[in-house]
């Protein structure tokens, strides 16, 4: 083999690994951002099942040092659109908490 640098590493890396390891290695050699590379990383936990979608976002808003808050649950009721409508958020700051429009 005559590459150099990173090309030989991809290239030992492409041939000694597989799946999930061969990305996360590939991401590691190719990607130099710290948060890029952390973002990255967390596309490949996301992939491969360790985080689901919500937890992807508030750990990329994290890395990317971003304000988050999501929607965890919702529920509406058509037939009373003005009574009892709430959702359940996730923020940074916050654990997980119930906000309902009509609470005092």
């Amino acid at each position: 083999w005559t590459e150099k640098g990173k090309e030989k590493l991809i290239a030992e890396a492409n041939h000694k690994l597989a799946g999930e390891n061969l990305e996360r290695k590939l991401i590691d050699i190719e990607v130099d951002d710290k948060v890029e590379k952390q973002i990255k990383l967390l596309e490949v936990d996301r992939k491969y099942g360790k985080l689901n979608d919500l937890e992807f976002e508030k750990q990329s808003a994290t890395v990317k040092d971003e304000p988050y808050v999501g929607v965890v649950k919702t529920h509406f009721d058509p037939k009373k659109p003005k009574n009892h409508d709430s959702a359940e958020l996730h923020d940074q700051k916050y654990s997980s908490r119930s906000q309902n429009r009509h609470e005092p």
